[in-house]
């Protein structure tokens, strides 16, 4: 695939050196509308880029279709580096093992430059509810489904409460159209919905703002070390549960915020991108933005998104299971 090219050699390129190779003005594409989360971080991440490679970033946001209008943008850009962005990693990875996506970007649409960051999925209740811990919620879904709130089958979302359901057998009925994650809170909030999937950073805001609480971290270990935390069980701990399969959900999920080019793009040109993209994501400056934010950083090279992936791939067809069944009623197509 043509996002593992590169050698750990080729990747001490300097600004200066890419700075030949680049043009003078790239265009940024965001698949969310301006002020999401995708948006805020690609506008601190491009300042700091256009800054090192002198090189001027300019922020296109192309929202619609839950993320495909952006992608469908960069995967049909000329492979001249005028064009690259922001994607969301799971979308991607769900089209590659789901035939019934096929119609939409994967990750060979692409040459993958890095993750800018990882997306860590926790499932959250509404405080002092009847489901308000897993045990509870497991002894709720041996009568009842758990309903539970998504967006649509494009988001990390639908794919952490599918698959995750599915391998602690776990009955859920799942409600999709909650367009953000302060509709999905607001229902749980109304009592439309039991559950939904969020972000572990979005989850600490919400949980400020409102009577939320976390029962579960979707990983195969703990994903912070924070007092939120403290007696929430992981995936990979719960009986029933492989690790391999914990591993394979957590690597999947965090995919996260991929930054892509299209995928003929030049190794040279390729290989600048990755080394000023690493080089960025850890300087004070940056980390310092996302720390006002309130956000974490969990830099990974294009090699790191790989072995993920194949940590996903003896997994794919078992998932592939799980989704369609939601898939299909999503879409309202049949078996």
């Amino acid at each position: 695939m043509l996002w593992v090219i590169g050698t750990a050699g080729s990747m001490v390129a300097h600004a200066e050196t890419c700075s030949t190779e680049l043009p003078e003005q790239v265009t940024w594409v965001v698949p969310n509308t301006p002020g999401s989360t995708y948006d805020i971080y690609s506008r601190i991440l491009t300042a700091h880029l256009s800054q090192y490679l002198n090189t001027d970033f300019i922020v296109e946001n192309r929202s619609g279709g839950g993320g495909l209008a952006g992608a469908r943008r960069i995967a049909g850009a000329k492979a001249d580096v005028t064009t690259i962005g922001i994607v969301n990693g799971a979308m991607l990875m769900a089209s590659q093992v789901l035939p019934e996506l096929a119609n939409r970007p994967n990750l060979e649409s692409y040459a993958v430059i890095g993750r800018a960051n990882r997306v860590k999925h926790v499932w959250v209740v509404k405080k002092d509810s009847a489901l308000a811990d897993f045990h509870a919620l497991k002894t709720h879904g041996k009568h009842t489904p758990i309903v539970v709130a998504t967006r649509d089958v494009s988001s990390t979302s639908f794919y952490s409460l599918t698959i995750g359901a599915a391998l602690l057998q776990l009955p859920i009925e799942v409600v999709a159209g909650y367009g953000s994650n302060r509709d999905a809170r607001l229902a749980i909030l109304r009592g439309e919905v039991d559950l939904a999937s969020v972000n572990f950073d979005t989850a600490l805001k919400m949980m400020e703002s409102s009577d939320l609480e976390i029962v579960l971290q979707i990983a195969d270990r703990p994903i912070a070390a924070h007092p939120a935390l403290a007696n929430v069980p992981y995936l990979g701990e719960t009986v029933n549960v492989r690790p391999t399969d914990a591993a394979a959900l957590a690597s999947f999920l965090g995919a996260g915020m991929l930054v892509v080019a299209p995928h003929s793009l030049t190794a040279t040109k390729l290989n600048c991108l990755r080394a000023a993209l690493e080089r960025v994501v850890l300087t004070d400056g940056f980390k310092t933005e996302l720390k006002q934010l309130g956000w974490s950083l969990d830099f990974a090279s294009h090699e790191e998104v790989a072995r993920d992936w194949r940590k996903v791939l003896p997994q794919s067809e078992k998932f592939r299971e799980f989704v369609l069944p939601h898939l299909q009623q999503i879409q309202g197509t049949s078996p």
